[in-house]
């Protein structure tokens, strides 16, 4: 068997490992931030929006989306 032929699947496992072994510190600092931890930030969040759009009212419920992606974008 050649020497190389030894080395990928080994290569591939550690690169799989080391994907997976991130994901799940991914998934750990999500689990951290609790319900009302991620409500606050997201409503600080939508109510930024709220005023950068100069308080017109009618938005809310973009704002509140907009926001719940900006603050999911924020833990990855």
């Amino acid at each position: 068997m050649k020497p190389n032929d030894d080395k990928m699947p080994r290569i591939r496992k550690t690169t799989a490992r080391k994907k997976v072994i991130e994901a799940q510190d991914h998934l750990d600092t999500i689990a951290k931030l609790d319900q009302e931890e991620y409500n606050r930030r997201v409503s600080a969040k939508a109510y930024e929006l709220y005023a950068q759009r100069g308080y017109k009212h009618g938005y809310h419920q973009e704002d509140w989306a907009q926001a719940e992606r900006i603050v999911k974008e924020g833990l990855q």
